[in-house]
């Protein structure tokens, strides 16, 4: 029984948590345009999950790692100002979302399409692209089309969409027939949101697959339950201090709905059982507080599946799986303590940099005097 619970388990989780598909591939969850035989997109909005309270955690803790490497022989800071200099901007703040696409399970490398929504700068990006090997560049209505050959014989190619107060959105794909279409469309499209409206309950990541790959799953639950999948949306989405998984699939009648609902249901069910037979079991432990609660909804072939997370309960299990310790809990006043303790190095870091300007410049000053005199 254990090895089918696991299996289970796996399947509900990773199913909710990765997600599988829509039936378009142009949608207002991405809001951005993918070519129509994509087999998979992966959006995620960062400026959303820095706004969450865990997100903000999760993405500090990032960042600092990044800082830590990069910085060795000169500390956080200086690496910081280095990344801004090259840069032109800082892609820790800059960055609003990224959406990943592909047209093929096989060879995601020759028909990825990736797309890096900015703020109103793309700053240095398109000076750094002449340093590339073999850089090239074409007209294509208003936009230039950038492409190089920075590995083997694969070409890539670039663009930045966007000018005056609009979003920046850098495109990159090694077709150059599938950045045109994107750039054509992405100008019949009308003005994007803006990358700073976001509601507590907007989706923080995505993964849509349009035609679900039945030959990579193996074996078990998880295969059975492709074969009775039409199509399979799902979305994490944040509300309070909790973190919301949900999904809705589509099968091919309501009697295989019906089974798939039985199957969600029982879900908690069996985890109460397994842990009874079983109370010393660390792992069922951890689910069960991971887990605050199941919602199951069927409609005609259409099951929905809302699971509500503890965010608290993730972020030790993160904490522990990176050998890290991320200052969170349940309660605003931690949270909010640790995200001001972040603002405020932020703002000591650009005083010193001030700082270091202002004596510069009065260094400057000093040495022309000395010339006059």
């Amino acid at each position: 029984m254990r090895n089918w619970f696991e299996n289970a388990t796996a399947v509900l989780f990773v199913s909710l948590l990765a997600g599988l598909a829509i039936a378009q591939r142009s949608t207002n969850k991405t809001a951005m345009p993918v070519p129509a035989e994509s087999k998979f997109v992966v959006h995620i909005d960062l400026n959303a999950i820095k706004q969450t309270k865990l997100g903000a955690m999760l993405f500090n803790v990032a960042k600092q790692k990044a800082l830590e490497e990069l910085g060795k022989k000169g500390g956080d800071e200086a690496a910081m100002e280095r990344i801004k200099e090259t840069l032109g901007m800082d892609p820790f703040e800059d960055i609003q979302s990224i959406t990943l696409s592909a047209t093929d399970f096989e060879d995601t490398e020759e028909t990825m399409l990736a797309m890096v929504r900015l703020k109103k700068t793309s700053g240095n990006l398109e000076g750094l692209a002449l340093a590339l090997p073999e850089y090239d560049v074409t007209e294509h209505a208003d936009h230039q089309i950038h492409s190089a050959s920075p590995k083997d014989d694969r070409r890539m190619y670039g663009a930045i969409h966007g000018k005056g107060e609009q979003d920046r959105i850098v495109i990159l794909t090694p077709n150059l027939a599938t950045i045109k279409t994107v750039l054509d469309q992405l100008d019949d499209a009308k003005e994007p949101s803006r990358s700073n409206d976001s509601s507590a309950n907007q989706a923080l990541a995505t993964l849509q697959v349009f035609e679900i790959p039945e030959d990579k799953l193996g074996k078990g639950p998880q295969a059975i339950v492709a074969k009775i999948v039409t199509s399979f949306t799902a979305e994490l989405s944040s509300q309070d201090d909790n973190l919301t998984a949900t999904t809705i699939m589509t099968t091919g009648n309501e009697k295989q709905a019906e089974q798939l609902q039985q199957m969600a249901s029982g879900f908690v069910a069996m985890i109460d059982l397994a842990q009874s037979m079983d109370s010393n079991d660390k792992d069922l432990k951890q689910i069960r507080e991971t887990l605050k609660g199941v919602e199951t909804k069927i409609l005609d072939k259409q099951v929905t599946v809302t699971l509500t997370l503890n965010s608290d309960q993730i972020a030790k299990a993160i904490s522990k799986e990176l050998g890290i310790n991320i200052n969170f809990s349940g309660s605003s006043g931690s949270s909010e303590r640790a995200l001001a303790e972040a603002k405020l190095k932020e703002e000591q870091q650009k005083l010193e940099k001030s700082k270091r300007e202002a004596d510069s410049k009065l260094e400057e000053i000093k040495q022309q005097l000395e010339k006059i005199k």
